[in-house]
């Protein structure tokens, strides 16, 4: 990988930021430059592209067999990498039925503890001192479902959106 840095290994000049001192700051990564420009170099798309170019490298190892990896490129059993079969459909009617047993599920537990539960989870979630993760690890345990949990979460802090460079 080569960027651009005019001889200097801070990577100030491909962020475009003129400082003299950001390589001083010790950072491991002299292209990214000191870790308060880390945002910046994530922002720029650097950081995307470096982890890109790092997997593409990767895969290429492991296809031309310079990279070795058990059961994929070396060590396969006698019929090799081609006899996995792909990967079955569920049977319509085993998946109905487990649709039907969830409601029924759903239905039969305590409406009152699923209440009181999502409500703990919605206090802690605007609470600046609550532990959110305990109110989720209790209500689970009374029954309330991952969808639930993570619905009553993103009512109550929003959907993070990841930082994309395109």
């Amino acid at each position: 990988m080569r960027y651009p840095s005019r001889g200097r290994r801070d990577g100030s000049d491909f962020l475009g930021i003129e400082n003299d001192h950001v390589g001083a700051a010790g950072c491991e990564f002299g292209h990214i430059g000191a870790g308060c420009f880390a945002f910046r170099a994530a922002e720029t798309g650097l950081v995307q592209t470096m982890i890109g170019e790092s997997a593409l490298a990767f895969q290429e190892r492991i296809e031309t067999g310079e990279q070795k990896v058990v059961g994929v490129n070396c060590y396969l059993d006698d019929e090799g990498a081609r006899s996995i079969r792909a990967t079955e459909r569920p049977d319509p009617a085993r998946m109905k039925e487990h649709v039907m047993r969830f409601r029924a599920y759903k239905e039969q537990r305590s409406q009152d503890d699923v209440r009181r539960g999502l409500d703990a989870i919605a206090r802690a979630a605007n609470s600046p001192s609550e532990n959110i993760y305990a109110r989720v690890v209790e209500a689970a345990e009374l029954g309330i479902t991952h969808g639930e949990i993570v619905s009553c979460l993103r009512r109550e802090l929003g959907f993070g959106q990841p930082l994309i460079v395109a």
